[in-house]
């Protein structure tokens, strides 16, 4: 069976990710800071050497990156590269820092932008963590440093993962799997491509209003062609995980 490693789990399970690890075939791993939430593994992403090398064939790390310092990041993901097989994949999300600040440059620095499970959450906490989970303590729930959809690319790259798609997943609902995302990918010939190929606009236009959540995503690769040196079979393939592991991802984070 294939491991997939669920970095910063909390209490989500494998239900909460993405609907490409629900077909029986996937064994997860939980990976938390946190020992309450009973974490198979305890540990900071900065540091996680209690973590095999080449031991997962996929990484699922939903609105993590931004919890550690800027200079911390790459370190982050090169250990993503460490801890992932050949022919593994990793799944990346983070809130998207330009979406964030086009809504506080538009005056809504503490209004609600959008509802959790946790209540309101506005731009503030996105900017800088979620601001009541602060408060009461949880310190490791503070934000450091933020992301746009290229940044995130290019840091991936220089982790060591050639072949990458990047894409603006724009949450139309924040209840788990009630409705999928609308996907997009901006700038197309500007932002990275997979296997050199160009990323392409979907249909639609981006939405921004009350209510909508915007992530930066990425899905990467540690090699540049898979075992059977099919490049557009593997081509094929990552984006149809990405795509279906990011339309019906959970949504619920900060």
């Amino acid at each position: 069976m294939k491991q997939v490693l669920h970095v910063g789990c909390g209490w989500k399970t494998i239900e909460a990710m993405g609907s490409g690890f629900h077909d029986g075939t996937w064994r997860e791993v939980r990976f938390d800071i946190d020992e309450r939430v009973r974490p198979d593994v305890v540990g900071t992403i900065v540091n996680m050497e209690a973590v095999p090398d080449r031991s997962m064939d996929a990484i699922w790390s939903s609105h993590n990156l931004e919890h550690v310092f800027h200079h911390e990041a790459p370190r982050v993901l090169r250990e993503f590269r460490r801890i992932l097989k050949a022919d593994g994949f990793c799944v990346i999300t983070c809130p998207d820092i330009e979406n964030v600040c086009a809504r506080v440059a538009a005056g809504s620095l503490t209004e609600e932008l959008y509802r959790t499970p946790a209540g309101p959450v506005t731009a503030l906490d996105v900017l800088y963590g979620h601001l009541a989970s602060v408060a009461r303590g949880e310190v490791h729930m503070a934000h450091k440093t933020g992301f746009d959809l290229r940044l995130l690319a290019a840091r991936l790259q220089q982790a060591g993962f050639p072949r990458y798609f990047a894409a603006a997943v724009v949450h139309r609902s924040l209840v788990h799997r009630l409705q999928p995302p609308d996907l997009q990918v901006r700038d197309p010939g500007e932002l990275p491509a997979l296997h050199g190929h160009p990323a392409r606009r979907t249909r639609g236009t981006r939405r921004t209003g009350a209510g909508r959540r915007t992530d930066a995503a990425v899905l990467g690769y540690p090699c540049p062609t898979d075992a059977s040196g099919s490049g557009d079979a593997m081509r094929s393939r990552s984006i149809r995980i990405f795509l279906t592991s990011m339309l019906m991802g959970g949504a619920a984070a900060f």
